[in-house]
């Protein structure tokens, strides 16, 4: 799902959410990149290829490539910094 809202990075930068099933899910991990949103340099439709299970912890996804963050349901963040729309657009 593209992000169109009112805060955009810029022009240029596509911003996806990402879904499991009805489940929106959440990136985990550190804040860097443009206007702070972290980029994932694939395309919205090869994402999901990038996400291996977290064994032990349903619903838990790291991203190869990726070291420091994790997609995890939105429901589940308590304290820690995330996006729900990430950057995802090739480099």
């Amino acid at each position: 799902m593209q992000y169109t809202g009112l805060d955009q990075v810029e022009d240029n930068y596509d911003r996806y959410a990402l879904k499991y099933g009805p489940v929106l899910m959440a990136l985990c991990g550190e804040l860097t990149g443009p206007g702070n949103v972290p980029r994932l340099a694939t395309s919205a439709a090869d994402l999901p290829h990038l996400l291996e299970p977290v064994e032990d912890r349903p619903l838990e996804f790291m991203i190869l490539g990726y070291p420091g963050y994790r997609y995890v349901p939105y429901w589940m963040v308590d304290q820690e910094t995330f996006t729900c729309f990430p950057i995802v657009q090739p480099a």
